[in-house]
């Protein structure tokens, strides 16, 4: 059992504890000040009939009809023979034992069978006694209704116990998530400027070395100069299309608001598909589009992502691996998936997911001559657009790039 919902269970019956203590100490309360009121009428009774010097049954039946709440005045004779002096239906049925008669006298006490009653005696002398009682039925029915109210109340507090807890929990769990995706985020930037000063160092370290080497004026051979500049030439390229991509992230990554119109992906795909066949003959190139799918986007963004996605197969993919390429409608959605038969990427990278700021291969975008970023790119762009992009083994044994793109409504 997870431990939200250990938690859970547990802060629930706590509340329910505490409303049946807090809810049965109210009705036993309720209870006892109801029984102190009947006794205190049952004892001013008694001590009236006991303490009159006037006819002592002529008394109970102004009492009878004077009492707050039906009472019935029974008088108990010395052979213990009962005779009903008021007419009720709350009055005793059997006469008291002994030891009950004893007790009624010093205080009120409750009689169980046949019916409940709250008796209390007034003894006149010679062994004869009136006995005032009264039905405690109004009493028990009372408590019977106040229990259902306090389980209904329970029962209440523990469903709400629950939302509350069940709701704390998930927005605490949804912090935690957001919190864990930050640092996340934060860990890749910090990874990432580490690599872009490196970047950026690497070809500055180049040109300070050719530019310190030429400024001392010991070179001279012509093809050696034009090397060296060739050289210098080559590290200053690097380093635009490093800041320029850099700078692209980091708009995207802020947000910003582009301009977004109508664009035909279709078109678009199938001119990328035209350039790949014409740029690589010999690679065997399958595609299943779908005509006539528009999506609301940045165009030079978009173009700039399908660009992305077919200068990776180019360059990291042999000239001859297969690829296939499929578009289609799902619902309102455009689905492209782009797969090749290259050598794909590293198994952790497909569960993790493209980030901002990550780069999956720090030594290939060196080598192919690209700043390493276009993974980020690809993913900033999709999400300008409320789109996705997913990474997948390819059945081709390569890479399988799957992008969604909410479809133009108009469309």
């Amino acid at each position: 059992m997870k431990l939200q919902t250990r938690l859970t269970i547990t802060v629930t019956l706590i509340i329910a504890f505490i409303a049946v203590a807090i809810g049965g100490f109210a009705i036993l309360r309720s209870e006892s000040v109801e029984l102190n009121r009947i006794d205190s009428v049952l004892v001013d009774y008694t001590t009236q009939l006991s303490t009159t010097e006037d006819d002592p049954l002529m008394l109970s039946q102004f009492l009878v009809d004077d009492s707050p709440f039906p009472v019935t005045m029974t008088y108990l004779t010395p052979d213990g023979e009962v005779i009903e002096i008021s007419d009720s239906t709350n009055g005793l049925q059997d006469p008291p034992t002994a030891t009950q008669l004893t007790e009624s006298v010093k205080e009120p006490i409750s009689l169980d069978a046949p019916n409940p009653v709250r008796m209390s005696a007034a003894p006149l002398g010679d062994d004869d006694y009136l006995l005032v009682s009264t039905s405690l039925e109004p009493v028990i029915s009372n408590r019977a209704d106040q229990i259902k109210l306090l389980s209904l109340f329970t029962l209440g507090m523990m469903l709400l116990g629950f939302l509350v807890t069940f709701v704390f929990f998930r927005q605490d769990s949804q912090l935690a998530n957001l919190v864990t995706a930050l640092e996340q985020r934060q860990k890749h930037m910090q990874e990432f400027l580490g690599d872009a000063s490196h970047e950026l160092r690497t070809p500055l370290t180049v040109i300070k070395g050719y530019v310190e080497l030429l400024s001392s004026n010991k070179v001279s051979d012509a093809e050696q100069l034009e090397r060296y500049y060739s050289r210098m030439g080559t590290e200053i390229d690097r380093m635009e299309t490093l800041i320029r991509d850099l700078l692209l992230i980091a708009e995207l990554s802020e947000d910003s608001s582009r301009t977004q119109e109508e664009f035909d992906l279709s078109s678009a795909l199938q001119h990328q598909i035209t350039d790949l066949e014409q740029l690589e003959p010999l690679r065997s190139v399958t595609q299943s589009l779908e005509g006539d799918i528009s999506i609301m986007c940045s165009p030079d963004l978009m173009v700039r992502l399908l660009s992305n996605v077919f200068s990776n197969i180019r360059r990291h993919t042999p000239s001859d691996a297969p690829v296939n390429i499929s578009l289609k409608k799902v619902r309102a959605d455009a689905v492209l998936t782009i797969e090749d038969g290259g050598p794909g990427l590293p198994n952790d990278a497909y569960s993790a997911g493209i980030q901002f700021f990550q780069r999956f291969d720090q030594s290939r975008s060196r080598e192919s001559g690209g700043s390493g970023l276009g993974m980020s790119i690809m993913r900033g762009i999709a999400d300008s657009v409320d789109g996705t992009i997913n990474l997948q083994p390819s059945a081709l044994g390569g890479l399988a790039v799957q992008m969604t793109f909410p479809i133009n409504p108009s469309k």
